[in-house]
């Protein structure tokens, strides 16, 4: 099918709604529309026309391959208000990218933050994110040399710039402060009630430090804020390296 369509194009231009949907049944992501475009010019062209390339970008994961990063920069300077859900592994460099990408990015409705470590997240990220951010999953590293990451200094901006969030999960509690961290950025004073519309909350670490005293003062949170559902999950084993 794409030889064909690759050889019509040379004779005679394709209908373009035609190729856009030919295309969609396979475009999942970035990568998949780049090798439809490398077919032929026609495909790249019907995106714009179809208005595909919003459907392209609204699942974005990050980072990239060093070979495809600038391109994929220059495609959300025009295309990233289009963004809704963005992934970013932090453990290979993407956390120090977050800046960019939320401005590049500003209507992100779903993030999937990993890896975040001593130097947290630059809070300008939640001032672009605030206004449209409902669901948010953080994923904190503890580095042995490098010491607990900022898993309070994080959330409380997240607290204060992000009013209208939904749904927040915190993984990676596995340092002795951890529960007492994330309970005080979630009770801290703030204007108004901290994330007044927050439903869901998830919290996972080692079982050391999710039991006990902290799951007792998470479950007053959850009695002072009706309709807050909480979920836990520990895991068997603390971590080696305190």
């Amino acid at each position: 099918m794409v030889v064909m369509a690759s050889a019509a194009s040379a004779a005679q231009p394709l209908d373009r709604s035609l190729l856009a949907a030919i295309a969609e049944m396979a475009v999942v992501g970035p990568s998949a529309a780049r090798s439809w475009c490398l077919v032929a010019r026609d495909f790249s062209e019907a995106f714009g026309f179809c208005g595909m390339w919003a459907k392209v970008v609204a699942d974005v994961q990050w980072p990239l391959p060093s070979t495809h990063k600038a391109g994929v920069l220059a495609a959300l300077a025009r295309l990233g208000r289009h963004c809704r859900r963005l992934g970013v592994d932090g453990l290979r460099g993407g956390v120090e990218d977050l800046p960019s990408l939320s401005k590049l990015c500003p209507s992100v409705q779903a993030a999937d933050i990993s890896g975040i470590g001593v130097q947290g997240v630059d809070p300008e990220v939640w001032c672009a994110w605030g206004p449209s951010l409902r669901r948010l999953r953080l994923a904190f590293f503890y580095d042995a040399c490098d010491g607990p990451p900022a898993l309070r200094r994080v959330l409380r901006d997240v607290v204060e710039r992000c009013p209208d969030l939904e749904d927040l999960a915190v993984a990676g509690m596995d340092w002795l402060s951890a529960g007492e961290a994330c309970l005080a950025a979630l009770t801290e004073p703030s204007a108004g009630h901290p994330l007044p519309r927050l439903k869901r909350l998830e919290l996972a670490g080692c079982e050391a430090l999710l039991k006990g005293d902290a799951t007792s003062s998470f479950a007053r949170l959850v009695v002072s804020r009706p309709g807050l559902a909480l979920r836990i999950t520990a895991r068997p084993a603390p971590n080696l390296d305190w």
